[in-house]
């Protein structure tokens, strides 16, 4: 998927029959199309009808390009890139599926394109972080120093880090925070490794380390909930039971009940695992998952 024109060459995965339902995939901040590898080809064989699946590399991440050097990685950027990417597909109508970042996205194309997302799945994810109002300032200030910080590393020529392949599996679980299973982390590894140039027995991570200081829209949890209640079209969210991005608070209550007055049809799922469920254990969470998205609109 070539966006040269806009300084940027975006990559995705495919899978299913090009005739089948349409379905847009994203995936979560410093992670790749390969999420979705485990659970992709359970939910084809699950769903009674065809599918045609596209699951995208946001920028700086998989197997797409970075954005160029001095800009910052943020939300809003992500929003058009996906605009982009339905432009070139020429999708009018499609269903969509995000994880975690891609989640919030989802939530924010389906309010602002409500006649365009017929389905929306979501897993693991409800809102933004809310930090207090006098922390964001300084959390702004914070990221800012330290993204300047790593660009003029990079530009002094800085070499990334490298690690043989049986550490660089190992560091890749280790930071996901997560209960990790093999199959997991060699999708993750599929599309998040690169080998280093000269070197047969040598990787790198291929994330753009300026993910690290991805901007985030500042949101208080009325404003939050005034978007979910922009969300017309029918959800499903799934979320791990021993997540730590699912905050059990009043903001969540208050987001989960405006979902449950706008859209129009939501449903919310709990199922044992942690933030990486669908990929680890996708067995809990594609049946979920194809149900929704078997059932014709109206019998839901």
């Amino acid at each position: 998927m070539n966006a040269s024109k806009h300084f940027i060459i975006l990559s995705a995965k495919a899978w299913g029959d090009l005739r089948g339902e349409r379905i847009l995939a994203v995936h979560g901040l410093a992670d790749s199309a390969a999420t979705f590898d485990t659970l992709i080809p359970l939910l084809l064989q699950l769903v009674g009808r065809p599918l045609y699946i596209v699951s995208v590399d946001l920028p700086g991440h998989g197997h797409s390009s970075p954005l160029p050097p001095g800009i910052p990685y943020r939300f809003t950027d992500m929003f058009g890139c996906l605009r982009r990417v339905i432009s070139q597909l020429k999708w009018h109508q499609f269903s969509y599926m995000g994880h975690s970042l891609g989640g919030l996205l989802g939530y924010y194309f389906a309010a602002s394109h409500p006649h365009v997302v017929e389905k929306l799945v979501v897993l693991d994810i409800i809102s933004f972080y809310m930090y207090p109002t006098q922390y964001q300032s300084n959390m702004l200030r914070g990221y800012g120093e330290r993204l300047l910080k790593l660009e003029k590393q990079q530009e002094v020529g800085a070499v990334p880090y490298s690690y043989t392949l049986d550490q660089a599996m190992h560091k890749l679980a280790d930071s996901r925070g997560t209960k990790m299973t093999e199959a997991g982390i060699r999708a993750l590894a599929s599309r998040g490794l690169e080998l280093v140039e000269g070197h047969e027995d040598l990787y790198r991570f291929s994330t753009d380390q300026r993910t690290k200081f991805f901007i985030f829209p500042v949101h208080h949890d009325k404003e939050a909930a005034q978007i979910m209640s922009q969300v017309k079209c029918q959800l499903l969210l799934v979320t791990g039971s021993k997540s730590v991005r699912i905050a059990k608070n009043s903001v969540s209550a208050s987001l989960l009940e405006a979902a449950a007055k706008s859209c129009s049809y939501f449903r919310h799922h709990i199922v044992d695992g942690d933030h990486d469920v669908h990929l680890n254990f996708p067995e809990r969470v594609t049946p979920l998952v194809a149900r929704f998205l078997s059932e014709p609109m109206s019998s839901l």
